[in-house]
């Protein structure tokens, strides 16, 4: 199944007045391409491109607050003792002419104060027990 084509064609063609169409047309049907032609593409110029930030936009950035509370429900029971020691003097090019020195403990007492013995101030604690015991003079006055 094919399709036949003729070789050749005829077409008269005669001006003069009359619509008679007369010619001569031989194709040759083996067609092949022989070479595909050089295609070249080439950039002569590029243009000028320009990209520039005219405005930038506002970027707030925030942290909400935390909310941080440390609470101690007793204050613990401790007796802390803080040694001291102060110097105070006068000295001249480096000699010391006059000094004074302050020397003790202090202290800081968050449980119930019970003294040691000795932080007792006072007459030692058998002193009511002799007192008890000596007799008490009273001088009596005579109106006479």
């Amino acid at each position: 199944m094919g399709v036949d084509v003729p070789d050749d064609y005829e077409i008269d063609l005669n001006l003069s007045g009359g619509t008679t169409i007369d010619g001569d047309l031989s194709m040759d049907t083996d067609l092949r391409i022989r070479e595909l032609p050089t295609i070249e593409l080439r950039v002569r110029e590029l243009p000028e491109v320009k990209i520039g930030v005219t405005e930038l936009p506002k970027v707030q950035l925030g942290v909400d607050p935390i909310d941080f509370s440390l609470r101690i429900k007793e204050i613990p029971a401790i007796r802390a003792h803080l040694p001291a020691n102060f110097k105070v003097g006068l000295s001249l090019l480096g000699n010391e002419l006059l000094a004074i020195n302050l020397c003790g403990e202090a202290q800081v007492i968050t449980e119930d104060y019970v003294p040691n013995p000795c932080e007792i101030c006072g007459p030692p604690g058998n002193a009511r027990e002799i007192a008890g015991n000596v007799s008490r003079i009273e001088l009596i006055e005579d109106d006479g």
